[in-house]
């Protein structure tokens, strides 16, 4: 297969598939804006852990079985958002979750340490509560837990969507 190639046969990583169907099922259940907003958050937040080189060796499986043993992938390409698809949406559906997010956004440790045990059993196994600053993920908690420690409420998918449409809930 070429890099160039807009196309990626899925075949041989049925897992990518399965996260399409989980991706529309949430899509049911939370609203598509809502989903596309933490669907983002997370694809945002597995980008920067390509960049930083984490959890690699999901992705060079996937990439191997797509691509076969002399692979070459670019940031911009389809198959490195194939590879990542399905970690980005069981993130994003922690993410997009009222009762997921507000674990993340406790001020208890932990509820915190729920959530990122949740984490490791949904997105990638064995992930722990971040050691180091430049973690994307551990960022993101640590902004959602500033916030709720101001008497904020951080944005959410759902409060944003709620906001920006006057209380209208997308369902399809």
């Amino acid at each position: 297969m070429s890099i160039e190639s807009d196309q990626v046969e899925l075949a041989p990583c049925p897992e990518i598939v399965r996260a399409h169907r989980y991706h529309r099922r949430l899509i049911g259940r939370l609203g598509r804006v809502p989903v596309a907003l933490a669907y983002h958050e997370a694809q945002q937040i597995h980008l920067e852990w390509v960049s930083q080189g984490r959890f690699q060796d999901i992705r060079f499986s996937r990439f191997r079985r797509l691509l076969g043993a002399d692979w070459r992938v670019n940031r911009e390409s389809a198959v490195l958002n194939a590879a990542i698809h399905p970690e980005v949406v069981a993130l994003a559906g922690l993410l997009g979750s009222v009762y997921w997010r507000g674990l993340a956004g406790s001020s208890r440790p932990g509820d915190v340490l729920r959530f990122y045990e949740e984490v490791g059993s949904r997105v990638h196994a064995g992930y722990r509560r971040p050691a180091d600053y430049f973690d994307p993920l551990g960022q993101w908690v640590e902004e959602q837990v500033s916030a709720h420690r101001l008497g904020r409420t951080p944005p959410s998918p759902s409060n944003v969507f709620a906001m920006s449409n006057y209380g209208y809930t997308d369902t399809h």
